[in-house]
């Protein structure tokens, strides 16, 4: 495994800080049909970050970089330390941030989801997350119909009910959610943080701490595949391929979100009612598909 084979990255970053809405309204930003809870109104921008205003516990607008929005940030050039430096400095707090290296873009992954699952199993896993409850989501690879295999999809280790606290780590095949074959697998791990730990993180990060140290401040395990992957010097993704459009975006899921809530949501509140562990099982599969989006 060397640095070549390794790409880190911030993959998710959201903050409450002093904003107007009407900056957003001057600058000719999307309104959202659906804000998110406990805030009325929202917009979005070209880049794809999203603004929300109107929570009556609170003054502050809350900010949401998806993905897609943090990897535009990059082709226009902007970068993320600085961005995150200067709004802590204007008395930002970070609420949540999604941290991520993926091992296998030059060359299919050294280690696989089962791998990590196995370490995990043996008691290789220490950090303020280990002692969680680990979970394995195991999965067909449908694209071999001529040959089907089992394969570990997705691993995590966190407790869900306490998500929003302690936040949660988790590895996944990367090539498996992009339509690759086995054979070219791309392993990620990511440490979901929230609240104090996220705004420590971030703050840290700013000061130019490495996104390897980060995950292992929180969890880490002794084998000697973890310490080549999140250790050294491993490249941070600086620039994106291409702009993609966030508006775009953002109609079609405004148009899927009003589908779901009308159609899906009263089925799918029946059946979470009658099997308490469908109500995970359904979380962990959202996250695993979120990923394609973001």
């Amino acid at each position: 495994m060397n640095n070549d084979n390794k790409i880190a990255k911030l993959d998710y970053l959201q903050l409450s800080t002093p904003y107007s809405e009407q900056e957003c309204i001057k600058e000719g930003y999307k309104p959202l049909d659906y804000p998110i809870k406990f805030y009325k109104r929202g917009y979005i921008d070209l880049l794809g970050v999203r603004y929300f205003f109107g929570n009556p516990k609170t003054n502050n607008a809350n900010l949401i970089y998806s993905g897609l929005a943090l990897d535009n940030i990059r082709v226009v050039n902007w970068n993320t330390r600085d961005i995150i430096g200067g709004m802590i400095e204007r008395g930002a707090k970070i609420t949540r941030t999604d941290w991520a290296i993926t091992e296998g873009y030059a060359e299919k992954s050294s280690f696989t989801v089962m791998d990590i699952a196995t370490d995990y199993a043996s008691g290789n896993f220490t950090g303020t997350l280990a002692g969680d409850t680990g979970k394995l989501i195991v999965g067909f690879d449908t694209k071999q119909l001529d040959n089907p295999s089992i394969g570990a999809e997705t691993f995590y280790i966190g407790d869900m009910a306490r998500r929003g606290k302690r936040g949660i780590f988790r590895a996944y095949d990367k090539g498996i959610e992009m339509g690759e074959y086995a054979r070219d697998i791309l392993t990620r791990i990511e440490l979901e943080e929230r609240k104090t730990n996220a705004h420590n993180s971030a703050r840290r990060y700013a000061d130019n701490m490495p996104i390897g140290d980060i995950i292992n401040s929180r969890i880490r395990s002794s084998s000697d595949y973890w310490t080549q992957l999140t250790g050294g010097n491993v490249p941070e993704i600086q620039r994106g391929k291409q702009l993609q459009s966030a508006t775009d975006e953002s109609e079609k899921l405004d148009k899927r979100k009003h589908w779901l809530l009308q159609q899906v949501a009263p089925a799918l509140a029946g059946v979470i009612a009658s099997d308490e562990d469908f109500a995970d099982l359904f979380s962990l599969e959202v996250d695993k598909h979120l990923k394609n989006l973001t």
